[in-house]
């Protein structure tokens, strides 16, 4: 997957065997509270939360989410998702 016009990129949890359990893009309606304190990097404040929330309801980005069952959850605010196909690495 390739992203572009990313503003807020947040991992955690990196593990040795990470297992995504779910993969999701997900729209304005769709980013509840909690999504947003995680791309703050769990800062909870609302001066920190409202520039966020304004960037998500414009509808110019939208918001990948990777729940794993093992390892590292991904958030990503960004404008634009690619996924290139074929790619390997060794």
């Amino acid at each position: 997957m390739i992203l572009s016009g990313v503003k807020r990129f947040s991992v955690n949890g990196f593990a040795e065997g990470n297992i995504i359990l779910d993969c999701a893009i997900l729209s304005s309606d769709d980013i509840s509270e909690d999504i947003l304190v995680l791309l703050n990097h769990g800062e909870d404040r609302e001066r920190y939360l409202a520039p966020l929330r304004a960037i998500v309801s414009d509808q110019s980005h939208q918001v990948l989410m990777i729940t794993p069952s093992y390892g590292a959850t991904l958030v990503a605010l960004h404008e634009q998702l690619a996924v290139v196909e074929g790619t390997i690495m060794d």
